[in-house]
């Protein structure tokens, strides 16, 4: 597919695994780019001509150590050879969208996309930038917990009135860790590919064109996307009621549950059933609006299936929903349980992702963050310092 719509830049191991993931599966849709401070981690991705940035010590092989204040020093250091590469500017400068993908938990791409992201939306002021960002499980260490936090401190306070799309790693904790990661990255680049509008087959009814997409994809706040591709049968619509099948969906997909709050700006859903099947079809979906609220703008589109009901799907693309805020309640209470466990140790000490550490992790990252504020030189880029 020639102009492609669609870019991601994967930062980290975890943006860097959706990043290949997205590429493999969909090469006419996606260019990626990967920035990541491992060079086995950058290694593994399996495009050739890859456009790939290494951050850090070019004489390391290995990262971050989950240190969100060392990445954001690294970034600075290396963002000027980043940003003034020519493949990089012709990559994003000619996308209507580019995806920046990252876990909130680790280290490179906890530390290094928020600042980021807001780097690139000011360079490229006409491309529209989407965060993704994934959680960590509950059972995830402190330190991992404590770089969440901040990561969503920084997403909320400091990045403004952002698109950004919530996944959560606790929604595939009962799986094995390797398959785990696995339905994760497979529901977020699924979820990307329903963006580009492919699915939205030409039809006489109601129909969402790009600008209506770009309306949806771009409401700031909170993108959620959620597919259902089978069991949408003629008998099943006579005897389920759609609006369950559609918020069982969402419950059980990857995506960071949805706060109570009830706050939702527009929604899109995107139909393609058998003439029986739509016949069926009312798109009001009061049980859902119950649920994820009300909308202020909705859109439908509405296409005839002419083949087997097996193909029958429908996608709801909402946007503009509230922050996760009961999400976040329980990674502070996860944060409050594991320092007051670790209070109780006569050692004081637990090691931490692999570093030693205190078991207030999160004093000791405020004394990182300064020292690398003193070590830096008087060049105070304005967006580095808000993040810094």
């Amino acid at each position: 597919m020639e102009n492609k719509k669609i870019a991601l830049v994967g930062v980290g191991n975890c943006g860097s695994q959706i990043c290949d993931l997205a590429e493999r599966k969909y090469s006419d849709l996606f260019d990626a780019i990967y920035i990541n401070s491992s060079d086995s981690d950058l290694a593994m991705v399996s495009n050739p001509h890859a456009l790939k940035f290494k951050i850090g010590e070019k004489s390391e092989i290995e990262g971050s150590g989950k240190n969100r204040a060392k990445m954001k020093q690294y970034l600075k250091e290396d963002i000027s050879s980043i940003l003034t590469n020519q493949q990089l500017q012709d990559t994003i400068s000619t996308k209507k969208y580019v995806f920046i993908c990252t876990s909130a938990a680790g280290g490179t791409g906890s530390g290094a996309t928020p600042v980021l992201m807001e780097l690139l939306s000011q360079i490229f002021p006409d491309t529209n930038f989407i965060l993704v960002c994934v959680l960590p499980q509950l059972s995830a260490s402190l330190m991992e917990q404590g770089n969440a936090l901040e990561f969503l401190n920084e997403m909320y306070d400091l990045l403004g009135n952002i698109t950004y799309m919530m996944y959560d790693n606790e929604t595939t904790s009962n799986l094995p860790a390797t398959k785990a990661l696995e339905v994760v990255n497979e529901n977020i680049v699924e979820d990307i590919r329903i963006l580009t509008g492919i699915d939205n087959y030409p039809t006489p009814y109601e129909s969402i064109d790009e600008a209506d997409m770009e309306s949806i994809i771009t409401t700031p706040g909170r993108l959620l996307v959620t597919r259902i591709t089978s069991g949408l049968t003629e008998k099943a619509m006579e005897d389920s009621n759609l609006d369950e099948i559609i918020i069982k969906s969402i419950k059980r997909s990857a995506n960071a549950e949805t706060d109570r709050n009830k706050r939702v700006v527009r929604w899109g859903v995107i139909t393609y059933f058998t003439d029986e099947v739509n016949s069926l079809y009312r798109a009001t979906l009061e049980g859902l609006v119950n649920f994820l609220g009300t909308p202020v703008e909705r859109f439908n589109h509405n296409a005839i299936n002419p083949n087997s009901e097996d193909l029958n799907f429908l996608y709801l693309i909402a946007s503009g929903l509230s922050p996760i805020n009961d999400r976040v309640k329980k990674i502070t209470e996860r944060i409050d349980k594991l320092k007051a466990a670790l209070a109780s140790d006569k050692t004081n000490q637990y090691i931490l992702a692999g570093e030693g550490a205190s078991y207030s992790t999160m004093e000791e990252r405020k004394k990182a963050d300064k020292k690398a504020r003193q070590a830096s030189s008087v060049d105070a880029n304005a967006i580095f310092s808000k993040f810094m």
